[in-house]
């Protein structure tokens, strides 16, 4: 694949639609068995039939999907282009930047470390980084709820300056503790990246390996994720899928962002079979075992006795009734949405290489194909 060069010149939607049409790859799966179900093969065409169509209707280079119902892979496959400028056709193989969905693995790290009686979640943070000289209330469970208080660096002028530069711990650390906490820790959630950041700092004292070495070797080898990594500042690497930016109708390279700055909040990258693997081994206790799983996707309890709506590291809600967990990601160039029914035993990942919300929608639409619910009324005219 070709090394990065920066910038790349726009591609008018109506031109990159016909390119997608024409490059769009085959199955990634294996073609289903003759002996396959009728209404098994049916559902399938259904959902390929809602992929091509948010495909075409977003506006998006590429998309790679993995839905698996009761142990089954009902679809997984790949759409469009992983290069625009190259023409290359987008592979079930393809790697991307998943963003938030990074957490998950953090929070899992954490809770794996936990069991080992390495931490423990009520441990104060300034145990492990000394430097949050006023944090002294914020425990590794405020952090990993989004409860601390601590507020987002990536919500921070700093971070837009120096979101191309590689930034060591020291200056992230120097920003969040010049700031004061922006509530008391436990008495509300805000979502802030600044808390799985510095759960990969804990990560890296406790098990003296750095965040990237302890996931290779402690959480993606045990669930058999074997495209799962973290990302490189550049994707120029064999199967990474680019990145693209949308405005006005066309796509350009996204703006630049040296992965040392997402880290434990946002810097991992896989394919979505590889997702599918993972909330499959997490929700069959093969990383941390079922009851901390369980923990994972219990929601908070915030001082006021309200619950919020996040758990260990996952998104908590219901679609018609039906319980998910799972979580979305996004990052320059890519979104990316994961979830799991577990009545259902149901999996569903999206995983795209355009800035935009279509993952989500999308991953929504397709659940409701296989849980045979109705969309809503927005949504029929699709």
């Amino acid at each position: 694949m070709a090394p990065s060069r920066g910038w790349v010149p726009c591609v008018g939607l109506l031109s990159l639609v016909w390119a997608i049409g024409a490059c769009r790859s085959a199955p990634a799966a294996p073609a289903a068995p003759a002996s396959r179900e009728p209404s098994e093969r049916g559902i399938e065409r259904q959902l390929d039939e809602l992929v091509r169509l948010s495909e075409r209707g977003e506006g998006i280079a590429g998309v790679s999907v993995a839905v698996m119902s009761h142990g089954q892979p009902v679809l997984v496959r790949a759409y469009g282009l992983a290069d625009v400028l190259e023409q290359e056709p987008m592979q079930a193989e393809h790697v991307f930047r998943i963003g938030s969905i990074t957490k998950t693995f953090t929070a899992a790290a954490i809770l794996r470390l936990e069991a080992q009686g390495q931490l423990a979640l009520e441990d104060p943070i300034t145990q492990y980084v000394p430097e949050l000289t006023g944090a002294n209330d914020v425990t590794l469970r405020h952090l990993v709820t989004h409860t601390s208080g601590v507020p987002n660096y990536t919500d921070l002028p700093w971070y837009e300056r120096h979101q191309t530069e590689k930034t060591p711990p020291a200056s992230v650390l120097e920003q969040l503790a010049s700031l004061p906490l922006a509530f008391p820790p436990g008495s509300r959630h805000a979502y802030s990246n600044s808390g799985f950041y510095l759960l990969g700092l804990v990560i890296e004292k406790v098990s003296g390996q750095s965040y990237a070495a302890y996931l290779e070797s402690e959480i993606f080898a045990p669930a058999g994720l074997g495209s799962t990594r973290y990302c490189p500042d550049e994707q120029s690497y064999p199967r990474a899928a680019r990145g693209y930016a949308r405005e006005d109708g066309l796509l350009s390279a996204p703006q630049p962002v040296s992965m040392t700055l997402p880290f434990a909040a946002g810097a991992l990258c896989s394919t979505a079979l590889d997702l599918v693997r993972w909330f499959e081994g997490l929700s069959h206790g093969k990383v941390i075992g079922v009851e901390a799983f369980a923990r994972m996707r219990s929601p908070v309890t915030l001082a006021d006795g309200t619950s919020s709506a996040y758990g260990l590291g996952l998104q908590l809600g219901e679609l018609e009734g039906h319980s998910r967990v799972g979580h979305g990601g996004g990052i320059w160039g890519f979104r990316a949405h994961a979830d799991y029914y577990p009545a259902d035993d149901l999996y569903v990942v999206v995983l795209v290489n355009t800035q935009g919300d279509a993952p989500r929608r999308l991953a929504e639409r397709l659940a409701r194909r296989v849980l045979h619910l109705d969309e809503p009324e927005r949504n029929r005219a699709d």
